[in-house]
This record gives C-alpha cells, structure tokens and sequence, in this order.
C-alpha cells in the first residue's frame, strides 16, 4: 500500500476532489441503494467542480484531501469548523480498506477537537455506517432522509479511543 498524506484542499484541487465524490457514491454506495440511477443522479447533482471549490474556499469549514505517493486525489473530508459535524469523508474504490478513510476521519476529529469541539456528529449512509461504528460512532437519533439517501445520525466523543 502507498503512503497516504492528509493536507487541507486547495481550489486546484476541486476537479478531482469532484471526481472522488461522485466515484464514490456511483461505485462504491451504489449497491446498497438498488443501483437506483435516479437515486444517485440527485445525490451526485450538487458535486461540480464550482460547489466544491465553492465549499474548499469557504473559511466556515476545512476541507482535506488525501493523496496517495503519486499525488493523485484518493480522497475527502469535510468539517463544519462551528458546531463539528463531518459533511464529507469519501474515498475511491481502490483505496477501499487500506486506511485513507480512517487517515481523513482521524484528521477531521483532531481538528474539531483543535477547535474546542468534545464531540463530532455526522450523518452516515448505510454504506458507510459500519466504518463509522467501528472507528467509536455511536448512534445518536433516528435515521433521516435527504434526497432521497437514508441517513444515519451517529456521533463520538472526542478522547475516547477508536476501536
């Protein structure tokens, strides 16, 4: 497995931030959503280059990046700086399971915690859910819907070890 480097995004980097997005709704959530193209056309509709350089320059959130040896984009991560919550943290398939997942969630929640936060929320799909428990989320409510995607709301208290 190739070194994973975690750094903040810059606008140069909004193409293939998009493309990691899309990706990995398209290939890797696909399949616990019936493969339903409708479905992921309305979860994929806001990823383009102009709303991700538009969330990349926003200074209300951090947004990173995880490269891999060759410095192509293998994965996202988005932290809403005041109130913590995790908007995004996708990889590519390729990466699936050789920790550039675990790499972007450990940076997010060091820096929720660098920004005084005792705990972190977000709301996880039913692809990601089991990453989410096994690295300390907990479920924190009843699952929602936003376009279509049922939503899981989870948190984790900062301090507390991942498993």
């Amino acid at each position: 497995m190739d070194p994973i480097a975690i750094r903040r995004a810059t606008r140069h980097d909004a193409s293939q931030a998009c493309e990691v997005l899309v990706r990995s709704i398209r290939e890797i959530c696909a399949k616990d959503y019936g493969h339903d193209t409708a479905l992921l056309d309305r979860w994929c509709a806001n990823k383009t280059v102009e709303n991700v350089t538009s969330w990349i320059e926003n200074p209300a959130y951090y947004f990173i990046v995880a490269q891999d040896a060759t410095a192509k984009i293998v994965g996202v991560g988005l932290l809403q700086k005041h109130d913590g919550e995790i908007m995004l943290c996708y990889i590519l398939p390729e990466v699936l399971h050789q920790g550039a997942g675990r790499r972007i969630l450990a940076d997010l929640e060091q820096h929720a915690s660098l920004l005084g936060h005792t705990q972190v929320r977000l709301d996880s799909t039913i692809t990601a859910r089991h990453f989410y428990l096994r690295n300390g989320y907990t479920s924190h409510g009843e699952p929602s819907y936003h376009r279509g995607v049922k939503g899981f709301p989870l948190r984790k208290f900062l301090g507390e070890r991942s498993l």
